[in-house]
Formats: structure tokens, C-alpha cells, sequence
């Protein structure tokens, strides 16, 4: 399309065909720099920024420069790149997602050290899902076509096992489906489309000083992880002039909340209902899920 494309990093991990795919492109050679006597090979970002080119391929989101470089981790150069003005196509796996690492090492035994921040994600554009079967991917291990044999049979081993995999793929079908939620949200904010459309299930539990929101809290908790959606904890302040005991109260059903996985939002409206509705309709909500009188059996 004429547009200047230039690799600035790949990893092949010694694969013939990943190198194979970059053939006819220009390649900026790496960096070199020794440590402890030792020589590395990393991203040349001064030669990337004064080549200026259009696009530029940069691999291995979350790795870890030496010590010497720029920047300590491989995204704070990709940043430099976007705030130069130069477009970034680059690669990242989920277990390196910031927010993801203590699920990872919960789910595999492995603590992840190397991260990127989430607002990384939502810095991008566009998120390109590469996703496999796991039968098939377990063939291209063995096949050598991820890692070379002798490192391939020892991640089977380990980190890929096929458990470990299924949970990965799922976190990684998850992670894409909120983006694709947020870019939805983004769209109807700019549109001014007044929601929800119903493009997939949220929650929105209202709650208030009452002892009975926290069975609301639970029970919302509960169905949001039978449905694998996102769920929202909304408590609506009005121009009533609330107690100590009422305080306290709210804190400890806004904590419990937020300890369960919701997102908790906090909104000024002296029309209780009109506030649940504008939060419902600016976070695309399609259920909203609020308790009786406390003379009334709670829902």
C-alpha cells in the first residue's frame, strides 16, 4: 500500500517459517550492549525514532531491557515510538497482562515477573486476538513451529500444560471481549446513543447503608460469575443528611463490593432512580438488580 514498514524487533525463537515472514522488509539492525561481560542484543529505539518510519514492528511487548538502555521495559520504548508520532504493531501474551499475573501464578504455580501496565490495552487501537485450539497448538509444539524441541517438551511439561491452556485461553477471549465492550461503550458516549443495546450481559446492583445490601452484593456477585460478565455496585447519593452509623454502614457495604470483584461507582443525583438509570445507560447495563423495604423478604 506504499506505507513505510519497518521491523524494528522479532523474536523467532529459531523458527525458519516466523523469520521467513519478514522477508522483503527492512530490518533495523539491534542494538548491542554489554553486561557483566556479557553481550545483548536488544531494540534500537534511537535508530527507530531517527528513521522515522510509518510503522514499525516491535516484539515482545513485556520484555525487560539490560540494564544501560533508554528505558527499563520494552513498552516505555513502544511509548516513546506512539508519542513520536510512529505507529506500533507489537505482541504481548496474556499471562503478561498486569491485572492478570496473580490469577496466572494462582492457575499455574508460576509467578510471572515480566508485566505490562493494562493501560497499555487500552492505548490500542486495535487488539488482534490469536487464538488456537489447544489440541492444535500442542501439535505446533511438538512440531517445533513455537519453540525449539528441547525448549518445547519442557514447557509441556511445565507452563503448557493442557489445563494450564484452556485457563489461558479463556482469559485471553475474556480480555478482548472487554475491549471490544469498552470501544462499544466509547461508540455509544460519542453517538450520544442512549443504551443498553443488547450486545451481552452487565450487571448493576444498587446499594445503600441497608444490612440486607450485602446479600444483594453476594447474590449479584454470584450471578455475574454464573454469566461471566462485568457487574457495577452503584450507590446513589442524594441531598439527605446521613448519620455516623449510616457512614459506616455504606463503607462496609461499598468494601465488600469492591472485594468481590465489582466495579464500584459513586454518583450525586437527588432522584435515587434517575441515578441508577444514568449509570446504567452510560456503562451499557442490561440488568439492574435493587432490594424491597426492609419490611419486604430481600430479592
Amino acid at each position: 500500500l506504499g506505507q513505510n514498514v519497518v521491523v524494528g524487533y522479532i523474536e523467532t525463537h529459531g523458527r525458519k517459517e516466523t523469520a521467513e515472514l519478514v522477508d522483503g522488509f527492512t530490518i533495523i539492525p539491534r542494538k548491542k550492549v554489554i553486561y557483566k561481560d556479557i553481550e545483548f542484543q536488544e531494540f534500537d529505539l534511537e535508530a527507530t525514532l531517527k528513521l522515522k518510519p510509518e510503522y514499525v514492528l516491535v516484539d515482545e511487548l513485556a520484555h525487560t531491557n539490560v540494564p544501560g538502555m533508554d528505558h527499563n521495559k520494552r513498552y516505555q520504548d513502544v511509548i516513546e515510538l506512539l508519542d513520536n508520532g510512529i505507529n506500533v504493531f507489537t505482541t504481548v501474551n496474556v499471562q503478561h497482562i498486569e491485572s492478570r499475573s496473580k490469577t496466572i501464578e494462582q492457575i499455574t504455580g508460576i509467578l510471572v515477573q515480566e508485566t505490562v501496565p493494562d493501560s497499555i490495552l487500552e492505548m490500542a487501537e486495535d487488539i488482534e486476538l490469536i487464538d488456537l485450539p489447544i489440541e492444535e497448538l500442542l501439535q505446533r509444539l511438538s512440531e517445533g513451529k513455537v519453540y525449539l524441541p528441547d525448549k518445547a517438551q519442557l514447557a509441556t511439561q511445565h507452563f503448557f500444560k493442557t489445563g494450564n491452556l484452556i485457563s489461558l485461553r479463556e482469559m485471553a477471549l475474556r480480555l478482548t471481549a472487554e475491549k471490544v465492550e469498552s470501544d462499544l461503550v466509547d461508540y455509544m458516549s460519542e453517538k450520544n446513543i442512549e443504551g443498553p443495546w443488547k450486545a451481552g450481559d452487565k450487571l448493576l446492583v444498587a446499594i445503600g447503608a441497608s444490612p440486607f445490601s450485602a446479600e444483594l452484593i453476594r447474590w449479584t456477585r454470584r450471578t455475574a460469575y454464573s454469566l461471566k460478565t462485568k457487574w457495577y455496585a452503584v450507590y446513589v447519593r442524594t441531598n439527605t443528611i446521613n448519620t455516623d452509623s449510616y457512614n459506616q454502614q455504606l463503607e462496609r457495604n461499598l468494601r465488600l463490593a469492591k472485594l468481590l470483584g465489582a466495579e464500584v461507582i459513586t454518583t450525586a443525583n437527588n432522584d435515587l432512580v434517575d441515578g441508577l438509570l444514568e449509570i446504567a445507560r452510560k456503562n451499557n447495563v442490561s440488568q439492574i438488580i435493587i432490594g424491597k423495604p426492609a419490611k419486604y423478604n430481600i430479592l
